[in-house]
């Protein structure tokens, strides 16, 4: 839907659902645990410090990932309100000039036109 804002509602909700599918599919990715003998505790415990650092990423980047995801999803919301309320206070006014014109070229001389033409 294409409104005068050139705001596109779909492509806004349809973007934020992918970002909120692909958050959820980050919430799966599990670095391997640690296993075997890598010869050396220093760096057996490098690697789990690697990945224990990793998995905190990746949940920070869920995190944030979800919150655009919904914003994203509010703010088209949103902006369908505004289009709505803008369209109807557009056609209120539009009826409003309309009325008020014929008003004043019936005190004017019935019906007048531009420069005093009829």
């Amino acid at each position: 839907m294409m409104t005068m804002f050139d705001a596109v509602f779909d492509e806004l909700r349809g973007t934020s659902g992918r970002i909120l599918d692909t958050a959820g599919v980050a919430t799966g990715i599990r670095l391997p645990k640690v296993s075997g003998n890598y010869g050396h505790e220093g760096v057996m415990s490098a690697w789990r410090q690697f990945a224990a650092s990793m998995e905190d990423h990746v949940g920070t980047l869920k995190s944030s990932a979800d919150r655009l995801g919904t914003d994203l999803n509010s703010a088209a919301g949103r902006y369908v309100e505004v289009e709505s309320d803008t369209q109807a206070t557009i056609g209120g006014l539009g009826g409003k000039v309309g009325g008020a014109a014929g008003a004043i070229g019936g005190v004017l001389g019935g019906g007048a036109g531009v420069g005093g033409q009829r």
